[in-house]
């Protein structure tokens, strides 16, 4: 069902493509560190002024540090389609796309680059990205045909 709602996005931006694969990614922010450090700092800092337990300013503060990092990821989605690779802008909330960022060349740079027990790293055109493990099949597929 995800994948047929992300495929169908995908086909409703690029009506005149034939699509073969799409695979959601995304990456962190290039300032994700100094963005969760300041919310955690004013979250720490309104507890300590309100008065609240330590135990409760720290409990608060970690879980702002989670919201802030979650909330700073840029999601994208990659397409394969007849003529080339396409970069969207992929939907905080749902899973589609949402804008087309870009055409690529089919021969652009696409490897796994790593990888955990939950997700993968794929190096795509220059970019990290993290994937999520049930999209891996389709990014090898699309490395396949990138690479070979």
């Amino acid at each position: 069902m995800r994948r047929r709602v992300l495929f169908r996005s995908v086909q409703r931006l690029l009506p005149a493509d034939t699509v073969h694969a799409a695979a959601m990614l995304w990456d962190l922010h290039p300032q994700v560190i100094p963005i969760t450090i300041a919310a955690v700092v004013g979250v720490a800092a309104f507890g300590a002024a309100a008065g609240a337990a330590a135990g409760n300013v720290a409990l608060v503060a970690v879980a702002t540090a989670a919201a802030t990092a979650g909330l700073t990821r840029k999601y994208r989605v990659l397409a394969l389609t007849d003529e080339s690779f396409v970069m969207m802008r992929g939907s905080t909330i749902r899973l589609q796309a949402r804008e087309v960022l870009a055409r690529l060349p089919h021969d652009i740079e696409l490897h796994k680059a790593g990888g955990s027990l939950l997700t993968t790293e794929w190096r795509v055109d220059g970019t990290t990205y993290t994937v999520r493990r049930e999209w891996e099949r389709t990014m090898e597929e699309m490395a396949s045909r990138a690479n070979g």
